[in-house]
């Protein structure tokens, strides 16, 4: 019990800063029922791309566990995975948050302009939330459960305290806003805990890398929007080109990946 008490507290604290936005919506506007619907249609997706990060750190914690128990560099390792997850964390974010509508009306005909910019800026959370899912799989197969714990209490209490300025102000945009500020420094928090604690480097050239990468991806979107394809010949360039460019910025790297997979 005593040594299930962290993990269980871990979860039950991110996800308390993952879910309050909809609650607080619920609560503090006059018609929060139906603004929190409006979020939701949203958060939908981005819940769905979150599955795909959370498979990543079901195959990333015990390989993680078994490098520090024989005391081999994670390095490599974290630094392979991170650029892979950002490959296509980034990719998803630029082309959702620029056709936000299109993806939205793929399911809804309803407020969709109201939950475009809210799902335009929950998308960017998906980066961050990826980066947690390579870095806090190495701090909790580090046993670093004590400074996780302390990270995500500091995400819930940020999260509620923007929610409480945001949210009457910007109604679901506000929502947004502080779900996307709490997930990003909530995962920078995990990254300079990883890089104290375990000595991962190369972790700023690899963030280099990810802004270029993800300007080019915005100049390609515009290019694809000049020259007038339809919106699925538009995802299926998009993706294409995000790959080529992804192995150009080194992001991907097939000789790395063949030698892992080996």
């Amino acid at each position: 019990m005593k040594r299930s008490f962290p993990f269980a507290l871990l979860i039950l604290l991110m996800t308390f800063y993952y879910r309050i936005d909809t609650l607080m919506l619920e609560r503090i506007l006059p018609d929060g029922k139906e603004q929190a619907g409006i979020y939701y249609q949203g958060f939908r997706f981005f819940e769905a791309l979150n599955m795909l990060g959370f498979l990543v750190a079901g195959l990333l914690l015990p390989m993680f566990s078994r490098m520090l128990k024989d005391r081999v560099d994670v390095s490599p390792l974290a630094s392979l995975s991170f650029r892979l997850v950002l490959a296509g964390a980034i990719a998803a974010a630029v082309f959702g948050s620029l056709h936000s509508a299109e993806v939205l009306g793929l399911l809804y005909t309803e407020h969709v302009d109201r939950s475009a910019p809210v799902f335009a800026l929950l998308v960017w959370c998906f980066t961050a939330v990826c980066t947690t899912y390579v870095f806090g799989s190495l701090l909790t197969a580090g046993g670093d459960l004590r400074a996780l714990n302390w990270m995500a209490a500091g995400g819930a209490l940020l999260n509620i305290t923007l929610n409480l300025f945001f949210i009457p102000r910007w109604q679901v945009e506000g929502a947004a806003w502080a779900g996307l500020i709490t997930q990003v420094l909530t995962a920078v928090v995990q990254v300079v805990l990883a890089m104290r604690l375990h000595k991962v480097s190369g972790v700023v050239p690899v963030l280099v890398r990810g802004a270029i990468y993800a300007g080019v991806l915005v100049a390609v979107d515009t290019w694809l929007g000049r020259v007038g394809l339809d919106f699925v010949w538009t995802t299926v360039t998009f993706g294409a080109i995000a790959l080529m460019v992804a192995a150009f910025t080194g992001l991907l790297s097939p000789k790395e990946l063949r030698k892992a997979m080996a």
